[in-house]
């Protein structure tokens, strides 16, 4: 067993433990982790997978105010995920699964070709389509699969600072049950200066899943900043730089056995959403999809869901990427 101390410091490439881990107010960053019994964190203790894997063979239990992250979502072209594999997962209250701006930067998505990408100012694309801005009308392709995706969310079109960067991946599969009281974010980021990135994916495959916590993957917004102003009295300003909106990205829940919670049928809009973000005229991103599918089961649920007051949105096009 292995056991941490408030304020531990622990990094490496890889680590594996035969038995229980239990890490007290630590900061872990590790390659792949994988522990042969239980890991239970405690205090805020963050745990970052710098190459894909926690392989948890008992229970892993994020504890209150706990985070679990990578550090980054591409690096040198090679996309990078979080993929948690686990007997059982406690996400408990407060606890933090983030993911937010760890997809494709600005500019970029999954295929290599400019033409694909979100044009100057564009929102990034996923499920739902980014919204154009004002310096181009070309708008990004969207991409992966609905049922179980795995592609991080298109980074937002090119603009002055250029921090547009799309959601993160994050994938569960649990041989028994998951509880989410916490939240699991994959969120775009927001940006006045260059289109908002799109939502990334959430894939949960457990035999159930209970608990009122949060999952989210929207798109990040786009703004609207001045660049160029009268020289004369009353300064006031002539010219916008004005930015889109991302698109949402993807949630798959599948294999279940038993919803429970905010997480039954009728619920589960409001605690799993992927939506579009607004630009400066309030026409959001085309909102991301909620995928629900049973053991046993062929086919599931597509469930496609933003907020009522929200009219005008752009369209959700679905077109998986390569297997």
């Amino acid at each position: 067993d292995l056991k941490t101390g408030p304020g531990a410091v622990v990094n490496g490439e890889n680590l594996e433990a035969t038995g229980d881990v239990v890490l007290n107010t630590a900061t872990v960053t590790m390659g792949q982790l994988k522990v042969g019994g239980n890991l239970t964190t405690s205090g805020k203790t963050k745990i970052s997978i710098t190459d894909d894997v926690l392989n948890v063979k008992g229970t892993f239990t994020l504890g209150k105010t706990g985070l679990l992250t990578i550090p980054t979502g591409v690096k040198d072209g090679k996309v990078k995920r979080l993929l948690v594999t686990a007997g059982a997962v406690v996400i408990q209250p407060t606890a933090l699964v983030d993911l937010n701006y760890r997809g494709y930067p600005t500019g970029k998505t999954l295929y290599p070709e400019p033409k694909y990408a979100a044009g100057s100012r564009a929102g990034g694309s996923h499920a739902g389509r980014g919204v154009t801005g004002s310096s181009s009308s070309q708008f990004g392709t969207t991409f992966d699969d609905p049922t179980w995706p795995m592609w991080p969310g298109g980074g937002g079109g090119y603009g002055t600072n250029n921090n547009g960067y799309g959601g993160g991946v994050a994938q569960f599969t649990v041989t028994g049950n998951m509880a989410v009281q916490g939240t699991i974010r994959v969120n775009g980021q927001s940006n006045a200066y260059s289109g908002g990135g799109a939502g990334g994916p959430i894939a949960i495959k457990a035999n159930g899943l209970s608990g009122f916590g949060s999952l989210q993957a929207h798109g990040g917004s786009g703004g609207s900043v001045c660049s160029k102003y009268k020289k004369v009295f009353p300064y006031n300003c002539i010219a916008y730089h004005r930015c889109g909106g991302g698109g949402g990205g993807m949630i798959a829940i599948v294999d279940t056995s038993a919803m429970a919670d905010g997480f039954v049928h009728a619920e589960v809009h409001k605690h799993a959403q992927a939506y579009g973000a607004k630009r400066w005229d309030g026409w959001r991103g085309g909102h991301g999809t909620i995928y629900l599918r049973q053991a046993g089961k062929k086919y599931g649920d597509l469930l496609v869901r933003g907020s009522p007051t929200v009219k005008a949105v752009w369209p959700t096009v679905l077109q998986r990427g390569p297997e």
